[in-house]
């Protein structure tokens, strides 16, 4: 990255969503020479790939994000949210690294407490 420290170099965390293509972008900040922040909000359904944006002098650069090791990612989060068409909804966000070349992907579902009432009756006649 030449003499610029690396984090200054970043400037947007892009999320793009397999299925449809669209983005989500996010502001990225250096808070060390090494390292910068990002918070993302707003994601809709579907399987996000994470991408950095970077300015090194010149147009826009993206290179994908990709994770040393799994258990560096957090666990998935689950919320309820409402009042959607459906009613109450239930969000899970779950982040994994993917099979090939260790690439930071999110997967974000909604389900509706039929959904999740199912999902607990499948697990009871399995087990």
């Amino acid at each position: 990255m030449g003499e610029e420290a690396a984090a200054a170099a970043v400037r947007h965390l892009i999320w793009r969503e397999r299925a449809s293509g669209r983005e989500h972008r996010e502001r990225a900040v250096a808070v060390g020479p090494r390292e910068f922040a990002a918070e993302t909000a707003g994601l809709r359904p579907g399987t996000w790939d994470a991408y950095l944006e970077l300015g090194l002098g010149g147009p826009p650069v993206r290179f994908p994000v990709k994770v040393a090791s799994a258990d560096a990612l957090d666990r998935p989060l689950r919320w309820w949210r409402g009042a959607l068409r459906w009613g109450v909804v239930q969000w899970t966000v779950r982040p994994y690294a993917t099979a090939v070349n260790r690439r930071l992907s999110v997967s974000v579902r909604v389900a509706t407490p039929l959904t999740v009432a199912r999902r607990m009756a499948r697990a009871l006649r399995r087990s």
